[in-house]
């Protein structure tokens, strides 16, 4: 769009300014150093020294440069995938120096015109990042432009109109299903397709273009690619497939050398030279990079090479799991090759050669995947090895020295004796950067099988932070069940497609494409083991258990088996199942366990009687269908069927099963339905389908089924979906497994995602769902240690109750939900209070916790009375504001309470619940009012809010009249929530500035009248949003933007220490509370969760080892802590 539309344009005078279309233009990509990018290209395009650009960068002074160079022209600089400024480039002063160059070159000039129309185009999902830089917030503000996703009709154009250029003819019905693969509804004008379709679906139309019959583009043709989502991955796996093993590994190097690996799980294309991929990847890496080439997977400039479409780094399967594989490894090589770089280009310096943890990462590494190493790499390590030997050596000389001069002169013994000590020292210190170094990289192992291999995972975590209590192994250990913990059933070499759980909860079956069938005891479902395994001749499709649970339907191939399951340990084949022509996909036991329905390839359904089950009868065929069938089910009360062959679910009667026949159809879909199931009240289904979305309907009268909702969050496949038991939860997998909440199926919400794909099953008691992955396996998530999801949006407050028992949240959703948090580690909703119309911002218990307080952006302020937590009600309802209210509380006393709106704060007498009163305006405020905040002794309030609200400070101890007090710090900080500390001698205020927003101060206020400053709390690389002190006031939590929550030891507030950083959360962090025990926090999030974390090293440490099963293996603990005895964190 940029290089092709915009340029042109203003090559064409399209820009409203004299001569615009002869100034210079310059297209540039930032890559890994854009501050030498943006020189050289600019010197390039000017002819002027490259110096001479560079010193003005560096300098802040790049617009008066160009003001000189240009003579009173101006240049448009234009620069593409802006976003490897935040992707690519890991220099943080780099990356401010070049964001500061392009500011500055945009700034207007004493004639009131900037030296350079700066365009900078970036993919949306970066766009947040820019909102941190001030230049580029006022920019953002001011001069965005947002590219639409493309209209329907402007899909089409771009699908047909270079066919009529190139005289091809395209098959009817292609341009539609490529629409529909794109996520396209027929019909709609506005359209939405996930980021990186686009050059998805370029490749397809390529791949399909290379596979045309003549002139034509062909549905079959299309199909044959892999379709928008495989294209890209079929032609990368057919090129790949068609080299030799050894090309294929060379293959693999060069890809991934392609690649730059991001600290925080994004990845991002780059761009390298050819002759540094030939050194890093040997003498066929030319010929590889002519076969990627000429599938349009890679892109070759005059003297670079550089992944076409990062699209691929997402939609290749193989190339995500090499990324997967080692991602730490990655990282260090990537750090190995840069070092490599500049040890050659400052002529061999000694001092840029690896030393310490640097070395022994690097050193491990590279022992394991030495073929992967170029020749400058290896000589790099080997040189940084010889180095260290040479120290080494030194060093051993000088210990040997001073032996000799311990044996000739006596008098020097005390000398020799510390010589000596300095040497065991030396070697202690080596040791312990040793095991640094290798803890570092078991935790960042831990962290990247969290959700894979939670088990091994844990233990990596614990055993990292007792090799080396680093900060780093410390947080990694604390952050360990952000992630709900998951047994794994293990033992099958195929995909896993098929999962049943018993009714009485205690056994689950698996079927695979491995040929078998697997029962497991489920007891625990943190240790779960095999009981049996039943081998079948054809891949295992589906399995089900009958209401009662002592039979057991199995299919595979055109049969269906029935086994007597009364002993699960020793299960006895009773009869099978003949008469299907093809394969049987589907099954389903009637409520009554009396018949037994069998879906098949070839079109039909069957209803057998399995009254006597070692002698099955068939009852009846439903036919009609006219593609292979996927799906059955029956309803609660056995008289109604769903079938599915297609995009559209058919509605039996079977009342009579000998007599079945059609009373309704579900139609909506617009791809093939996998999956159907009933509610357990029977009046809604949920139905998964191709078309990558759910839909629920009402059944209530069978006859005329009506459509509810449309579940539009997966971008994959829709395998699978299920109620829970009390049908207030629907689970649904393909892209991983979404938890929604359908206690309105009218208006679903999407809680959380768990790692899910094929079949997904709850336990009969709700509390854990079991669901199949990609790699052989299934797994066992406990749902009740789930964070505490349920919001529909932003968690924009907290409030604890002052027993410390029930915790509320205020959601964005309008509602405010109440939480048991007796246990922290169980997941308890007690209630959801609904009323309000708009946001709620903020939330408070009253001091005896009979009362809540919501604000709200409709106005209100209203009270519920929640002596029973789980049976809330709202008893009033204040409208003192003619705007939104963001935020309220009570007085210590529970007499008063407060809220904070647009430009003032209102007080009321709450004495009497039943007749509150208003007291008290508090003014004069240009903003909206965010916090306000007693101190414990209630006669302090302190007030805040957002840019241009100064922290003010009233005297209210007579509410009627408050008197304002000085503050000094009131013009730069804000009060944020939290802010007074238990004895009321610490205030902890927050900047107020946007370029330091990050910063927390404490205040001494124990004398109000003149408060000072004890310490400055920095860290966070966002802005903080709330502040909470412990019960005893020796530590203090920070929440920001940045995602994180930082824990603060402030025993001696004047010299505050970091104790944990805590990470988990997946946008930005809102609100902050203690619980009573003063080791356990509640935070909310953006990212619509709320979470409990436990700060104890030593509570997590011991419930890692009440949780873990199997126990970490010696081949397991020797790959990721070599040359360590094994000491395992969790023994027996």
């Amino acid at each position: 769009m940029l290089r092709a539309g915009l340029v042109p344009a203003i090559a064409r005078g399209a820009l409203a300014a004299p001569g615009s279309a002869d100034w210079p233009v310059l297209v540039m990509t930032p890559t890994a150093h854009p501050v030498n990018a943006l020189a050289e290209a600019v010197a390039e395009l000017l002819k002027v020294p490259v110096a001479t650009l560079r010193k003005g960068i560096d300098a802040g002074e790049l617009s008066a440069v160009l003001r000189t160079v240009l003579a009173g022209r101006r240049i448009v600089l234009v620069v593409d995938q802006f976003e490897e400024v935040f992707a690519v480039c890991e220099d943080e002063a780099e990356r401010r120096a070049f964001i500061t160059a392009v500011c500055d070159a945009a700034r207007p000039g004493p004639d009131a015109l900037a030296a350079a129309v700066v365009v900078l185009g970036i993919r949306a999902d970066f766009y947040s990042r820019c909102l941190d830089h001030p230049g580029l917030l006022r920019a953002a503000q001011d001069n965005q432009f947002a590219v639409d996703a493309m209209s329907r009709d402007e899909l089409v154009e771009a699908i047909t109109a270079p066919a009529r250029a190139a005289q091809l003819a395209l098959e009817p019905g292609l341009t539609e299903l490529l629409l529909r693969d794109l996520g396209v509804a027929p019909g709609s004008g506005h359209t939405t397709y996930e980021p990186g379709a686009l050059p998805l679906l370029s490749h397809a139309l390529l791949a399909t273009w290379q596979q045309r019959a003549d002139s034509h583009l062909t549905v079959a043709a299309y199909q044959l690619t892999g379709g928008i989502h495989g294209a890209v991955a079929t032609t990368a796996e057919r090129v790949y497939t068609r080299l030799d093993p050894t090309a294929r590994q060379a293959a693999r190097q060069l890809l991934l050398r392609l690649i730059r690996v991001g600290e925080d799980g994004t990845d991002a294309r780059r761009r390298v030279a050819r002759d540094r991929l030939v050194d890093q990847c040997g003498g066929r890496a030319p010929a590889i990079v002519e076969a990627l080439a000429a599938a349009r997977l890679l892109t070759l400039h005059d003297t670079t090479v550089e992944i076409t479409h990062e699209a691929l780094l997402r939609a290749w399967p193989r190339l995500r799991d090499w990324l997967t594989e080692d991602r730490q490894g990655l990282r260090a090589l990537d750090q190995l090759a840069e070092a490599a770089d500049a040890w050659e280009a400052l002529q061999h310096d000694p001092g840029t050669l690896f030393r310490g943890t640097r070395l022994a990462l690097a050193g491990q590494w590279a022992a394991v995947h030495r073929d992967a190493l170029s020749e400058r790499e290896e000589r790099f390590l080997k040189a940084s090895l010889a180095n260290e030997d040479a120290e080494r050596l030194t060093t051993r000389r000088r210990t040997r020295r001073l032996r000799q001069l311990v044996g000739l002169l006596t008098v020097l013994l005390v000398i020799a004796s510390i010589s000596v000590g300095y040497a065991m020292d030396a070697e202690h210190q080596a040791k312990k950067q040793r095991n640094i170094a290798v803890a570092r990289g078991a935790a960042g192992e831990a962290a990247a099988m969290r959700e894979s291999n939670p088990a091994l995972s844990l233990q990596l975590s614990l055993a990292a932070y007792r090799l080396a209590p680093t900060a780093e192994t410390r947080d990694t250990l604390l952050g360990s069940f952000a992630l709900p913990y998951a047994g794994r059933l293990t033992g099958h070499t195929g995909e896993v497609v098929a999962l049943a759980i018993a009714p009485d909860g205690r056994t689950a079956i698996t079927g695979s494409a491995d040929h078998t069938a697997r029962l497991w005891d489920i007891t625990d479902d943190h240790r779960p083991r095999q009981l049996a395994v039943l081998s079948q001749a054809q891949e295992v499709k589906a399995v089900d258990f009958a209401p009662g649970g002592q039979l057991l339907a199995t299919a595979g191939g055109h049969t269906a088996r029935l086994w007597d399951t009364s002993d699960m340990r020793r299960p006895r084949e009773l009869a099978e199942l003949t008469g299907h022509d093809d394969t049987v996909k589907a099954l389903a036991f009637s409520p009554d366990h009396r018949t037994l329905a069998t879906a098949s390839s070839d079109h039909t359904v069957r209803l057998w009687n399995v009254t006597e089950p070692r002698y099955p009868q068939l009852v009846s065929t439903l036919t009609g269908h006219t593609s292979q069938l996927g799906t059955v089910a029956f309803s609660p009360d056995g008289r109604t069927l769903i079938s599915a062959a297609d995009a559209t679910p058919w509605v039996w009667d079977v009342g009579d099963p000998r007599h079945p026949h059609t009373i309704g159809f579900l139609s909506g879909h617009t791809g093939g339905v996998n999956k159907a199931v009933f509610s357990p009240d029977g009046h809604t289904v949920a139905t998964a389908g191709w078309d990558h979305t759910v839909r629920l309907w009402d059944l209530s009268r069978p006859r005329s089924p009506r459509a509810l909702a449309t579940l539009t969050d997966h971008t994959a496949i829709v395998w699978a979906v299920a109620f829970s038991p009390d049908g207030r939860s629907l689970v649904s997998t393909g892209d991983g497994a979404r938890l929604w909440d359908v206690s309105d199926p009218g208006r679903p919400v999407r809680m959380t995602t768990v790692p899910g794909y094929y079949a997904a099953a709850f336990t009969p008691d709700g509390h854990t769902l079991a669901t199949t992955g990609l790699d052989h396996t299934a797994r066992l998530v406990h749902l009740r240690e789930l964070p505490l999801v349920g919001h529909g949006n932003v968690i924009a407050g907290l409030a604890l109750s002052p027993d410390g028992h029930t915790l509320a949240t205020a959601g964005w959703d309008h509602t405010v939900r109440l939480w048991d948090v007796t246990d922290p580690r169980v997941r308890r909703p007690l209630a959801t209070l609904t009323g309000h119309t708009n946001f709620v911002r903020s939330v408070a218990f009253s001091p005896d916790g009979r009362t809540l307080a919501s604000g709200s952006d409709d106005n209100t302020v209203r009270l519920w009375d929640v002596s029973d937590p789980r049976t809330p009600r709202t008893f009033r309802t204040l409208e003192p504001h003619a705007s939104e209210v963001a935020a309220v509380a009570f007085s210590p006393n529970g007499r008063w309470l407060v809220a904070g709106a647009y430009q003032q704060v209102k007080v009321w007498d709450v004495g009497t619940r039943d007749h509150p009163g208003e007291v008290a305006t508090l003014d004069g405020f240009p903003h909206m009012i965010w916090t306000v905040a007693f101190s414990p002794d209630g006669r302090a309030l302190g007030v805040g809010g957002g840019q241009g609200v100064t922290a003010r400070f009233w005297d209210i101890g007579d509410p009627r009249h408050p008197r304002e007090l000085a503050f000094p710090f009131g013009t730069t900080d804000t009060v944020a929530p939290g802010a007074f500390s238990p004895d009321r001698k610490i205030l902890a205020t927050v900047s107020n500035n946007l370029d330091n927003d990050n910063l927390v101060r404490l205040v001494d206020i124990r004398r109000p009248s003149q408060p000072r400053q004890l310490a400055m709390i920095t860290g966070h690389t966002g802005k903080v949003r709330a502040v909470a002190f412990s019960p005893d006031g020796h530590t203090l939590a920070t929440a920001a933007n940045d995602k994180t929550i930082r824990v603060w030891n402030i025993a001696d507030p004047r010299r505050p220490e970091l104790r944990a950083t805590l990470t988990g959360h997946t946008d930005s962090v809102t609100s902050v509370v203690f619980l009573p025990d003063g080791h356990t926090l509640a935070t909310g999030s953006d990212d619509h969760t709320a979470r409990l974390w436990n700060i104890s090293v030593e509570q997590v440490a011991a419930r890692v080892c009440d949780t873990v099963h199997p126990g970490i293996t010696r081949t397991e603990w020797k790959r990721y802590f070599p040359q360590t005895a094994y000491r395992p964190p969790c023994p027996g």
